[in-house]
């Protein structure tokens, strides 16, 4: 008899690969497999949406392997790779643009008070521009700059000078930049003279004086000059130099002495180079002599009267031998006595008679 026998077929399990290779990077992106059966047409929306997410994340297409006509799996045993692969091959975007960076060098002026206040500020810019050509990678978002000009050097900047000021820095600036860290900045610092400040022995300031400031070198203003000890009238300095004042910033105390003028002393007392006073005369002693009148007196000559001519001539008639003027003087004063004696005889000897 006739025997009918049916045999049935089984789609086997199929599989295909879309591999998406970085060519930039040189490096697989993605594997994606795609299952289906034996003979079956193969879906690649999955590979397409792939595709897509890459386009749209900074990468461009180079080579698409994807079909885009109707493809079934093949008959080949996918039992330990795929037989059917597909490579979509893809390049980074890279999108030119020109780079430009500003940079600044900013120079500060700061003036303090003489307790470091600060009372004013000025400040001075110098500009510069960094130009480049970049390019951007779309899928890292790094960017390549080739630039026109590597680095830059500032100007350098020397500090003006400010009379009755002292700058605490010379010159500032002038260094080379790059784009990379474009800017510099700077303070310079301004700060009051000191003073010369006269004063006495003990060290206090002389009344009616006044500090005399420093002079700020005109060639350096980080410097002044040496300072000129004033003169004070009376008063002489101990050390009349020139001051070289370690800190320009600091007063200098200059002691000063008394002024004493020398001079010569004369025999009347003067003394040469000083104000003349009214000497004292020295107080002359009256040495007292008893005189004793005789008992018997015959005759009495008549007083005689020295007029005050004749007792000036004897005066400058005195020999000027080193005599002392009082010897003279008591000469005068006892003939004075004598003579008055013997008026006062004459008188009692005349009232006897009568």
């Amino acid at each position: 008899k006739d025997i009918d026998v049916v045999v049935t077929y089984t789609a086997n399990s199929a599989a295909a690969l879309v591999q998406f290779i970085d060519n930039t990077e040189n490096r697989t992106l993605d594997n994606l497999e795609l299952s289906g059966k034996t003979g079956e047409t193969i879906d690649f929306a999955k590979a397409n949406a792939q595709l897509k997410f890459y386009l749209d994340h900074g990468y461009k297409l180079v080579a698409n392997g994807i079909p885009t006509k109707e493809t079934k799996f093949d008959t080949s045993d996918d039992t330990d790779v795929p037989s059917q692969v597909f490579v979509v091959r893809l390049d980074h975007t890279m999108t030119p643009s020109e780079t430009t960076v500003p940079g600044k060098q900013t120079i500060t002026y700061v003036y303090k008070d003489k307790n470091g206040k600060v009372v004013k500020t000025k400040t001075v810019e110098q500009d510069t521009t960094f130009t480049g050509k970049t390019t951007t990678d779309e899928v890292t978002g790094e960017t390549t700059t080739t630039w026109d000009s590597k680095d830059h050097k500032y100007t350098e900047v020397t500090t003006p000078v400010e009379p009755g000021y002292t700058a605490d820095k010379k010159s500032v600036g002038g260094e080379t930049v790059t784009p990379d860290n474009p800017n510099r900045s700077y303070t310079v610092v301004y700060t009051p003279n000191g003073s010369i400040v006269p004063v006495d022995p003990n060290g206090n300031p002389i009344p009616g004086t006044h500090p005399v400031p420093y002079e700020t070198d005109p060639t350096d203003p980080t410097k002044v000059v040496d300072g000129k000890v004033p003169e004070v009238p009376g008063w002489t300095p101990k050390n009349g130099a020139p001051v070289k004042p370690s800190d320009p910033t600091k007063d200098t105390e200059v002691p000063y002495d008394h002024t004493m003028t020398p001079g010569e002393t004369t025999a009347t007392g003067k003394v040469e180079g000083l104000p003349e006073k009214p000497a004292k005369a020295p107080a002359e002693k009256l040495v007292k002599t008893p005189v004793k009148a005789s008992k018997a007196v015959k005759t009495a000559e008549p007083a005689k009267t020295i007029s005050i001519k004749e007792s000036a001539q004897a005066q400058d008639q005195l020999p000027q031998t080193g005599e002392d003027n009082s010897k003279a003087a008591f000469g005068l004063g006892l003939a004075s006595i004598l003579g008055g004696i013997g008026i006062l005889g004459a008188f009692k000897r005349k009232k006897k008679e009568n």
